[in-house]
């Protein structure tokens, strides 16, 4: 982006410096040397650029503060993000540069050029030599090409998102609140923990407004989870050979309130949660991987964990077949995972309750502190949030990221415009005296209004064969970023250099519409 716009500064520069042709050549006949004359352009250049860079860091505070707001939660250091001398250095140095590199081309032109010559001529005639003018194509060609790179890295995250937003998590997110509770072992000693979540969920059950409740140590789509080391009778394996899964310790009416199917063998019952006969329900993956897509229902497993005084966890009798659910991430791919009933054995203390309402969740809230409070009301609710905002949150950085790419898309897609408009019009400016003696001598308008967008088309294909080549190199930097698109999707590679030549085609009709409206009397007349 700040190479676009210092191509776009050096275009109008050019501009400049070739309608003060005259003004350079009156200097230097009074004595001025090319080297004063090239300082001088340059020193306007400077007083541009820090021009610009004063502005910028006056409006950085509040963009910053726009994009922290935006920031995926996770990221580093967010608190620490301001304006601070390190910022305004770096702002300060890279103001010199783009100063430097936005003036050369006009002050090279300048030095170059015959200045004693260009007095007696023409402001037009002299404003576009040969030199000048493929200066300023390649500097548009430039900016169509980054400006397409841009795009097609932008058209790429956007496509991406767009299809994580549409992941199907393995469960239905939609009026469901979740929030932490840590039961306390000195005020709700042993087997009474379990005993307290559980009549803690069947007083939330019958609250108004609630379909159904249950609880789970290891909530989909957040860090709370534990891999472990899986025994399958039958199949004996060394320790550092045994398959690792997913670990989830769930109250009865889990897959129901969650919204989980299931697909073999049945869920968990209450007398599961008694532990007289340990059982497990494991997911799709687990089966299809460990059983080899045979049945699993009453095979035994033993996920090792141990809970209480016990260090030889037993194996559990598989119930039940789940659908998969993502697990830490909407991104992720489904892992192996075990779920086992919460007893008054099998109890860790942690907790998140899980709660479907018939409506907006939020609106449970103070019926639910109210209710905990009754209960225990030393035991706070932590990390309070509906299923919607995790599967927000857990997305919450490719949106970040795509927000970030496409804004600085959007900014070098009009800035490219602008620039391509720029040329154009300046060409139709100096070729005045050539569209009059043309209309003068028969020329239809249409010709004329082909022939310059003609010239814009022409720079538009330059600049998108550039950028094509260029973008098959350059996405594949963002590979990491996407998701279920190619760093070649031929949508995005189509679609998104089509858009931009009918822009540039759009940029270069306004002047080439004007071109045709010259009135060849008037003109010859000026000249």
């Amino acid at each position: 982006v700040l190479l676009i716009a210092c191509a776009n500064v050096a275009n109008l520069l050019l501009v400049q410096a070739a309608a003060r042709r005259k003004e350079f050549t009156v200097r230097s006949a009074l004595g001025a040397s090319r080297w004063q004359l090239v300082r001088q352009l340059l020193t306007e250049s400077w007083l541009l650029s820090m021009t610009g860079a004063v502005l910028g860091i006056l409006l950085a505070p509040w963009v910053t503060a726009v994009l922290v707001r935006m920031a995926p939660q996770g990221l580093a250091r967010t608190a620490e993000i301001g304006i601070d001398w390190r910022v305004l250095t770096f702002t300060f140095l890279v103001a010199l540069i783009t100063g430097l590199l936005f003036g050369l081309a006009p002050a090279t032109q300048v030095s170059r050029s015959d200045l004693n010559r260009s007095l007696g001529e023409n402001s037009r005639s002299s404003s576009a030599g040969p030199s000048g003018t493929r200066v300023r194509n390649v500097l548009v060609v430039s900016q169509l090409a980054i400006a397409l790179v841009l795009l097609i890295g932008a058209g790429l995250l956007l496509r991406s998102f767009s299809r994580l937003k549409n992941v199907d998590p393995g469960f239905r997110t939609h009026h469901v609140l979740t929030f932490l509770l840590d039961v306390p072992s000195g005020r709700h000693p042993g087997a009474e923990r379990a005993a307290f979540v559980r009549e803690l969920l069947d007083s939330i059950r019958a609250l108004p407004g609630v379909k159904s409740a249950s609880a789970i140590f290891g909530l989909p789509l957040t860090d709370q989870r534990l891999n472990l080391a899986l025994d399958v009778e039958g199949q004996p394996v060394p320790q550092s050979q045994r398959p690792r899964v997913g670990f989830r310790l769930i109250e009865s009416d889990y897959f129901t309130t969650i919204g989980m199917r299931v697909l073999k063998g049945r869920a968990f019952t209450p007398q599961d949660e008694q532990g007289t006969i340990p059982v497990a329900i494991v997911n799709e993956t687990l089966a299809r991987r460990i059983f080899q897509g045979a049945d699993p229902v009453g095979r035994r497993v033993k996920p090792n964990i141990s809970f209480g005084d016990s260090d030889n966890p037993p194996m559990r009798e598989i119930v039940g077949v789940v659908n998969d659910a993502k697990s830490g991430s909407i991104s992720g791919d489904a892992v192996p995972e075990v779920y086992v009933p919460q007893t008054a054995t099998d109890f860790v203390g942690e907790t998140t309750v899980v709660v479907r309402s018939d409506n907006d969740p939020d609106t449970l809230l103070p019926s639910l502190r109210s209710l905990v409070a009754s209960k225990d009301n030393e035991l706070p609710l932590r990390d309070i949030k509906t299923m919607d905002e995790y599967r927000s949150e857990s997305i919450s950085a490719p949106r970040f990221e795509t927000v970030l790419m496409g804004a600085f898309a959007g900014l070098a897609f009009l800035m490219t415009a602008i620039g391509l408009y720029g040329v154009i019009s300046f060409s139709v400016l100096h070729r005045m005296r050539e569209m009059g003696i043309r209309i003068a001598l028969g020329a239809q308008r249409g010709t004329i209004l082909a022939m310059v967008v003609g010239q814009g088309a022409w720079l538009a294909l330059m600049g998108t064969a550039a950028g094509l080549a260029a973008s098959l190199f350059a996405t594949r930097l963002v590979r990491s970023l996407l998701y279920g698109v190619g760093v070649t999707d031929p949508i995005t590679f189509i679609v998104v250099p089509l858009v931009l030549i009918a822009v540039a085609l759009a940029a270069a009709y306004v002047p080439a519409r004007r071109a045709t409206l010259v009135d060849p009397a008037v003109v010859l007349r000026e000249e």
